[in-house]
Order: structure tokens, then C-alpha cells, then sequence
């Protein structure tokens, strides 16, 4: 799994902090879980993003990733084309 590789290579570069992008915060769950001895943010999308007033991330997520000591960003994409 990257996960798993990622904190394999962190560990032999002596690097103690993780950045992981998550939509729906599945995979900031998954991280939580691997990056547990880490300082580790989990990113996700404005509010809004796609639907109006809409969070893609779900809260039994969320609640998870802040329970595990994570730290959660909501961020603008810096990336985002317009039409």
C-alpha cells in the first residue's frame, strides 16, 4: 500500500510530518491508522466545492480523524480551472 511505503520512507528520512489529501476523508482514516506516531494533517475540500453548502467529507470521518490526534485543513484548491 502507499500509505505504508510512504511511512517507511518518512521513517528513514527522519520526517515526522504527513500531509494526506482526502475527499470524503476515507483515506485521512486509513492514515490515522498507519501514521499514528506522526504529525499528521489531513486536507480536504471548501465546503461548497461541488454542491452549494455541501461538505464532502462525512462526518463519522472526521469525527475519527480528529478522535486519532490528526489535524484537519479545509482549503481552497489552489488548482481549480474555470470553465
Amino acid at each position: 500500500m502507499t500509505l505504508e511505503a510512504v511511512k517507511e520512507r518518512a521513517k528513514a528520512l527522519n520526517i515526522r510530518d504527513i500531509l494526506v489529501a482526502s475527499t470524503t476523508g476515507a483515506t485521512g482514516v486509513k492514515a490515522c491508522r498507519i501514521f499514528q506516531s506522526f504529525n499528521l494533517v489531513i486536507v480536504r475540500r471548501h465546503t461548497g466545492f461541488k454542491q452549494l453548502n455541501v461538505q464532502e467529507k462525512r462526518p463519522e470521518y472526521e469525527s475519527e480523524i480528529l478522535k486519532s490526534g490528526a489535524k484537519l485543513l479545509t482549503a481552497t484548491h489552489a488548482l481549480l480551472e474555470e470553465d
